[in-house]
Order: structure tokens, then C-alpha cells, then sequence
């Protein structure tokens, strides 16, 4: 999680690249791609907020012993869920390196405050216990080792390397969904519920055992059954959700100002010779219509079109160049419904 936020090279011109030799251009190159797919957070509000938020909660949990209140954050698919988890990773690995340093500055590698690990699809317990396991590094039989015995290397591990935070992303994967009822209560037959319970049961004594904050992230939170609240038939899910404040990632309107802002943010990180700014922010409702005001979509247009710029030697990202691209599926769907706007050419 102590990964630098940017990977953005010094900019040096076409004619200082001249002078230089192939092998150093080359690793420019490679740098300029680097940056262009891991650009920096955008803090638009909604963000700043939630990073408020979960910092307040880290803080004030650290001196907590037991069991602490965590953080869910939802939202659609490519809503830049992951990359906030990240976020909150690194700001608390940084404020928690300089709070408590160890006395020994040698031990300072065998501390590792943050565990960031993601689920695979179809979870299980097990399959998260091998996760929180693996990323400690321990090399044991999936096999032969139980979910308990992962359970104990777990705790083990947390108290040796004084871990504090473990985030756990794609909780949807642990998703088991059922139909609802007129008064939106579950519809499950016994062995749905049977799942469901264990499934909860499980994050409730991880979080017992550990004493450590958990924080999750899911696409659409409110089907998986672990943070319901409030009716007759799912109080028995709702002790994971009682602990969880829950925050949700929400697309941007098209036509608005803070999209405009993070089309313009986006822009001036691209590390191109040619390119002319402003360009992408005249293209802003375009770049809506593109990715559906999604944030992970846009990223990700955007660092297929630096990267075609490149290769293609122009060093631009305009109209003509994001026109011969695709994206990815959602925002390829959504852009149908728009695509006849675009036939003339470039929007004025």
C-alpha cells in the first residue's frame, strides 16, 4: 500500500530525447505508459468526503480494543470503488508509519499496518481466510489446511506485523442473492440461509478476533444480504451492517461542472508532446456519453488513447483518436444510445 501515487516522469521535450540514447528513450517511454495507467486519484468531492470520513474512523479506532466500527463503500461497476480502497490504504499506511515507528528502525519492513486483498469470484470463507493468509506470504496445502487452522495464522500474523486495517475488495463475490417479498424481506430456502449465516457469522468473528477495522468494497452492496438492516426476516443480517458506516460511489450528471473538472484533471496528467489542452475538456458531454459519466470508464479510455497516441507517434488525444476506440462493455452499450450525435463528425 506505500506505492508512490504517480508514476509521472520528468517531462523532457522531443529535442532533449534527441540528444539522448535509444535505451533512454525507451525507458521514458515506458515510463509515460506506466503514469498514463495508474494516474492519480481524483478528489472530487464525493471522494474527499468518504476519505474524510474513513480517516476519521481509522484514527479513532487505533487505540480501540475488540471489536471497531469499519466501512463499506458501494456502487456500480468501474465507479473507481478499488482505486479509493487504495487510496484509503496508503494515506493510513502513511499516517500510521509516522504515528507509531518502531523502536527498532530495522524492524520497520516486518511492520505492515494495511492487508488489501480482493476475493475471487463464487467466495467462500475459506477462500477469504486463504487470501487474508497468502498475502502475509504463508505457503500452506488449500487442501489440507482448514478454514480454522487459516483462521489462526491470521491472528498470528495481524499481532506479529501489528496490522490495523484490512481491506476487502469484490465482497460481492461472497454475494448470495435471494428473491424478495412485496415488504422486501429475504425469500430463502434453507440452505440460501444456511450460507448467508455462516458467510456473516464468519466476517462478525474475524472482526471479534482481530480487534483490527475492517473496510469492504462491493459492486451494488445491497444484494449480497451481509449489511441489511432493519425488517424481521434479516436481523440475523444485520451484525456485520451495524458496524459498517456505508458510503456510495454515484456516477456524475452529464453537463455538470464537477465532470468537467474531472475530465480537466484527467487531462492534465497526460504526459504527451502534442497535446493541445483544453481538448478533452471542450470534449467533456462527448466523454459523458463515452463511459456514462464513470470514472473508472473515462481512466480507462484515456489510457488506451495515450497509449495509441504514442505508438502512433501523433503524442495527441482528440476527437478523431478516441472515435476509433473502444471501451469497455457497459460504456460501449451506453454509448449506442448516443452514437448518432457523433456521426457528423466533432461535436461543435
Amino acid at each position: 500500500m506505500n506505492e508512490p501515487r504517480s508514476y509521472a516522469p520528468e517531462r523532457a521535450t522531443p529535442d532533449e530525447r534527441a540528444q539522448w540514447t535509444e535505451a533512454e528513450r525507451q525507458a521514458y517511454d515506458f515510463a509515460r505508459t506506466r503514469h498514463h495507467s495508474n494516474m492519480p486519484v481524483i478528489l472530487t468531492p464525493e471522494v474527499r468526503r468518504i476519505l474524510r470520513d474513513t480517516r476519521l474512523q481509522l484514527q479513532a479506532n487505533v487505540h480501540s480494543y475488540g471489536t471497531v466500527c469499519g466501512a463499506v463503500i458501494t456502487g456500480p461497476a468501474t465507479y473507481g470503488k478499488t482505486t479509493l480502497l487504495e487510496e484509503i490504504g496508503r494515506q493510513y499506511e502513511t499516517w500510521f508509519r509516522t504515528q507509531f515507528p518502531p523502536e527498532n528502525p530495522d524492524e520497520a519492513a516486518l511492520v505492515i499496518p494495511v492487508v488489501k486483498v480482493g476475493l475471487p469470484e463464487k467466495a467462500t470463507t475459506k477462500s477469504l481466510n486463504i487470501a487474508i493468509a497468502e498475502f502475509y506470504g504463508a505457503a500452506l496445502s488449500r487442501r489440507q489446511t482448514t478454514r480454522d487452522e487459516y483462521q489462526e495464522i491470521i491472528r498470528a500474523r495481524v499481532a506479529a506485523h501489528h496490522t490495523r486495517l484490512i481491506i476487502i475488495d469484490d465482497i460481492h463475490y461472497l454475494n448470495r442473492k435471494a428473491r424478495r417479498n412485496k415488504q422486501g424481506q429475504r425469500l430463502l430456502n434453507d440452505q440460501e440461509l444456511a450460507a448467508l449465516i455462516s458467510i456473516n457469522n464468519h466476517l462478525k468473528s474475524l472482526a471479534d478476533e482481530l480487534g483490527v477495522t475492517f473496510i469492504f468494497g462491493g459492486i451494488n452492496v445491497e444484494d449480497t444480504g451481509l449489511f441489511d438492516e432493519g425488517n424481521r426476516t434479516d436481523t440475523v443480517f444485520s451484525q456485520i451492517g451495524g458496524r459498517m458506516a456505508r458510503h456510495d460511489l454515484t456516477g456524475f450528471p452529464h453537463g455538470s461542472d464537477e465532470w468537467k473538472e474531472v475530465v480537466r484533471s484527467f487531462e492534465n496528467e497526460l504526459c504527451l508532446d502534442h497535446h493541445v489542452p483544453g481538448t478533452l475538456e471542450r470534449l467533456a458531454n462527448y466523454l459523458h456519453h463515452r463511459t456514462n459519466g464513470s470514472i473508472g470508464s473515462l481512466k480507462n479510455l484515456l489510457k488506451l488513447a495515450a497509449l495509441r497516441a504514442m505508438i502512433m507517434e501523433t503524442e495527441r488525444v482528440d476527437f478523431t483518436l478516441l472515435q476509433k476506440l473502444k471501451s469497455d462493455r457497459n460504456a460501449e452499450e451506453n454509448f449506442q444510445r448516443h452514437d448518432s450525435l457523433y456521426q457528423a463528425g466533432e461535436p461543435s
